[in-house]
């Protein structure tokens, strides 16, 4: 099997061969479909984050679940220390780049607003943006394990929140994608054309 940088550059420049006409209607697709999930509906506070990269663009999304009263956090990261926190969002509210270059809420002095990885419990859903996924629910990010960390301090105390959803283009389906022990599986994937959820 290659390794994670390989199969990383193999999915990223996958992705890159989309126009950013293709990458708006399959993420349009992708929104009706989570749109529709019981677990979605159910969730009253939702992780999400902001598309770098020909990202699956959760915007859609963003705004229907403002519109339905689900309380949204979006990413940051405390200065290049690798933590990552959710801060509340709602459209509108200012954004800038943080230590990543990566937008996301304006900090300044609203991190005792944060929901941190010990709290991560307090958000219903997480919905994360993959490089590339396998159907064991094993995702590939950029390398730096930031989602990972985050969902396994929720799990190493035995909670079953946040609900980690993956949401990707189908073309981001690997065969089978090498799992390290630090690599928390994700619950379920969203792309346009279905949903799976994993065991």
């Amino acid at each position: 099997m290659p390794d994670k940088a390989c199969l990383r550059r193999r999915f990223l420049k996958r992705r890159r061969g989309l126009s950013e006409s293709q990458c708006r209607a399959l993420s349009q697709a992708i929104f009706r479909n989570i749109s529709q999930l019981p677990i979605f509906i159910a969730a009253r506070t939702i992780g999400l984050y902001l598309p770098i990269q020909q990202e699956v663009d959760p915007t859609p999304l963003i705004a229907w679940a403002h519109r339905q009263g689900q309380s949204l956090f979006f990413f940051f990261f405390l200065g290049l220390s690798g933590v990552m926190n959710f801060l509340p969002y709602a459209p509108g509210d200012p954004l800038c780049k943080g230590a990543f270059g990566i937008l996301e809420p304006c900090v300044e002095q609203r991190v005792s607003e944060a929901v941190t990885a010990e709290k991560a419990h307090e958000l219903d859903l997480l919905i994360t943006p993959l490089v590339a996924f396998d159907r064991r629910g094993v995702r590939l990010g950029y390398g730096g394990g930031y989602f990972d960390r985050f969902l396994q301090k929720a799990r190493e105390k035995g909670g079953e929140k946040p609900f980690g959803l993956g949401i990707a283009y189908a073309i981001q389906e690997a065969q089978a994608l090498p799992r390290e022990t630090h690599d928390c599986l994700l619950s379920g994937v969203v792309t346009e054309l279905e949903t799976v959820f994993f065991t």
